[in-house]
């Protein structure tokens, strides 16, 4: 994919691998970087749950984007694992997931889910009258947050935002790197 977290985890690969041996698992049509075939095992993620028990810890890049994340996001859920959080705003992730792909009850129940009858409320007013819903106040982070063995968020305003809802998480900072040529 073309996107700044597929570059943000290209930059991360050569350091991870000082220390552990990596595979990777990839969204769309090929793995980012040229070169990254020549240096580790590269896969679509649709095959990662026919590897996943390999693996002693399965880390995820999540965004909010349904093209590149959608996947991604559904393994996270079913095989748990670290999550790089890149954003806590995941309500457009989810929307594309359930309500671009007609399933109004999946984006209902991620609701209720997230914030109990104050988000099913919302949800239903949105589904009823076309009544915009507050993605701040509802960023849908919940239900991953909740399945992910560990967090990981690049700065304190989004660790404390998952903390604020999920007090009992285990959530690490990690700042974003910026390279300068």
């Amino acid at each position: 994919a073309s996107s700044g977290i597929a570059d943000y985890s290209a930059t991360l690969l050569p350091h991870l691998a000082l220390h552990h041996d990596l595979e990777l698992f990839h969204d769309g049509g090929g793995p980012p970087g040229a070169t990254l075939p020549d240096r580790w095992t590269c896969r679509p993620v649709g095959e990662l749950p026919d590897h996943a028990a390999r693996f002693d810890l399965l880390v995820y890049q999540i965004g909010n984007s349904a093209p590149h994340h959608a996947e991604s996001f559904r393994l996270a859920l079913e095989l748990p694992g670290v999550v790089v959080l890149h954003e806590f705003m995941l309500h457009h992730l989810v929307r594309g997931l359930t309500l671009a792909r007609g399933d109004a009850a999946g984006y209902l129940d991620e609701m209720r889910y997230a914030a109990g009858r104050s988000g099913e409320m919302a949800a239903r007013r949105l589904l009823d009258t076309h009544y915009p819903v507050d993605t701040w106040n509802y960023p849908l982070f919940e239900r991953l947050v909740d399945r992910s063995r560990a967090v990981i968020v690049h700065n304190e305003f989004a660790r404390q935002r998952v903390l604020a809802s999920r007090p009992l998480a285990r959530v690490g900072t990690m700042p974003m790197p910026i390279e300068c040529d």
